[in-house]
Order: C-alpha cells, then sequence, then structure tokens
C-alpha cells in the first residue's frame, strides 16, 4: 500500500517473489563454488581427485561403478571439471568428452543468474531464454549418454 505522500513510482515498483531470488542465489553460490573447486583440486596419478590445499585423497564417490562394475555417463567428470578449471582442455576430453559443455553450463550460470538477482532487485521481469534454454540440456544429456554408450557399452576408447 502506498500513500499519497509517496514518490509515484513507489506504487510501481514490486518486489519479485522471494522464492524467485533465493532459487536464482542457490544456483550462482552453487556454480561458483563447483567453478572454484575445480580450479584448486588437483589430480594425482590421473585417478585420484586431492582435496584443495592438502595432499588428501577424496573418496570415489560412484555407486553405479560399485553396483554395476561398469563407469556410468558422469565416471570421469570431477577429474574432467578439475582439468578444464587448470586449462588441461584434452585431459578433461580424455576423463569425459561431456564435460567440456558441462562446464561451460555451469560457469554460464554464474554472469545470468547475478542478471537474474540484478533485475529482481530493480523489479525488472526476469530473462527467459524460452524453450531454447532447455535445448542445451538436452543436447547434453544426448552427449553425455553417446559418449558413454561409445567408450564404455561398444569399447572404443
Amino acid at each position: 500500500m502506498t500513500s499519497d505522500l509517496d514518490p509515484p513510482f513507489v506504487a510501481e515498483m514490486v518486489a519479485p517473489p522471494k522464492s524467485f531470488i533465493s532459487g536464482d542465489w542457490i544456483v550462482l553460490v552453487a556454480s561458483t563454488l563447483v567453478i572454484g573447486l575445480a580450479m584448486t583440486m588437483s589430480i594425482r596419478d590421473q585417478s585420484q581427485v586431492l582435496a584443495p590445499g592438502t595432499g588428501f585423497a577424496l573418496p570415489e564417490l560412484c555407486n553405479f561403478r560399485r553396483v554395476f562394475n561398469l563407469d556410468c555417463p558422469g565416471c570421469g567428470m570431477t577429474r574432467a571439471f578439475i582439468s578444464v578449471g587448470h586449462g588441461d582442455w584434452l585431459a578433461a576430453w580424455r576423463y569425459n568428452p561431456a564435460s567440456i559443455p558441462t562446464f561451460a553450463m555451469v560457469a554460464f550460470q554464474i554472469p545470468f543468474r547475478l542478471a537474474q538477482i540484478w533485475r529482481a532487485r530493480r523489479g525488472r521481469e526476469p530473462l527467459s531464454l524460452g524453450g531454447w534454454g532447455y535445448y542445451p540440456l538436452v543436447l547434453l544429456i544426448v552427449v553425455m549418454l553417446g559418449q558413454w554408450v561409445t567408450r564404455v557399452l561398444l569399447g572404443f576408447g
């Protein structure tokens, strides 16, 4: 509610829904954390992921591999992200070819979510990618499954 004493623009300003801002903040923080960890973690012997600033190797977390004794479509993604974070694109490709577009999608979230938060704080409508926003995700899933079938199930790679 506005009073007669409020400036005219106050009545036109509408606060964005709280969940809109919260969701953007969550994605922004998560994406920044993933990119930051990719740049600070390291790999030992092409198989062990080391915690940032330590020599401590993190345990393997792939339950698919434990259960089925096969790599999953996302196997190697952590090591590949670390490789991209250190500028080693070839190693990233070897660990998981889908990692490069996935890393790009995660990195894209940082400026996109900052823009969304900026727009929300100014009472503007959020940016919309429309239906096109889902195509990269669908393409990524196809690439991830395709490289997995090619490498693991057919034995090429």
